[in-house]
């Protein structure tokens, strides 16, 4: 009785220990050693793809595109995935080996970048992260697209609506909207992102 009660204190003591709090610490080196193993179906795309190296098809909700194409004579597998009544798709860049080289989010029609964007080597290793918001956090996506909606009455599932940011010439963030007005006429925006002005 006597041991399982100084088992106890003992146990009672180890828990009541403080450890410094490492968790950025922690968070950090996690994020630097994250590893990916997500792989594309190089044999499923050869059997379905056509002439142009492009291969669509839906499943549930998604319509998924895939193409095979070079960049900067290098070939890789791009897929995009985009859910039915979203505007934003997924994007996947594969090396030639079906191994996932770059995972991010992208406005429909390969608009604009958005959010974190990951790079992974042909190991499945992380080598970087780019925040593609970073330029534009002083008018957030979503802000603009309720602006332009009550404003100009933009339909942003109109085929016809583009959408596109940048930093201009002078390196000022700009979204650059175009689109079909209700009576046939195209109209064009550009906001300056760090004024809000149109």
């Amino acid at each position: 009785m006597k041991k399982l009660i100084m088992l106890s204190i003992i146990l009672t003591g180890i828990n009541s220990c403080s450890v410094p709090d490492n968790s950025n610490t922690r968070a950090k080196i996690g994020k630097q050693m994250e590893t990916t193993s997500e792989k594309f179906d190089t044999l499923l795309f050869q059997m379905n793809r056509g002439n142009n190296n492009e291969y669509m098809y839906r499943t549930g909700q998604w319509q998924v595109l895939q193409r095979y194409m070079s960049d900067n004579n290098v070939y890789y597998y791009y897929e995009r995935k985009l859910k039915d009544g979203e505007l934003v798709e997924e994007y996947r860049r594969f090396f030639s080996s079906g191994k996932l080289n770059v995972r991010g989010f992208s406005y429909k029609n390969h608009g604009f970048p958005i959010g974190v964007w990951s790079e992974y080597n042909e190991d499945g290793i992380l080598i970087r992260e780019i925040d593609k918001d970073e330029p534009f956090k002083n008018y957030p996506w979503n802000e603009v697209r309720l602006f332009m909606e009550k404003e100009y009455h933009v339909d942003f599932f109109d085929k016809h609506t583009i959408v596109h940011r940048y930093l201009d010439k002078t390196s000022t963030p700009v979204y650059d909207i175009c689109w079909r007005s209700k009576n046939d006429v195209f109209k064009n925006v550009i906001i300056d992102i760090n004024t809000r002005k149109v």
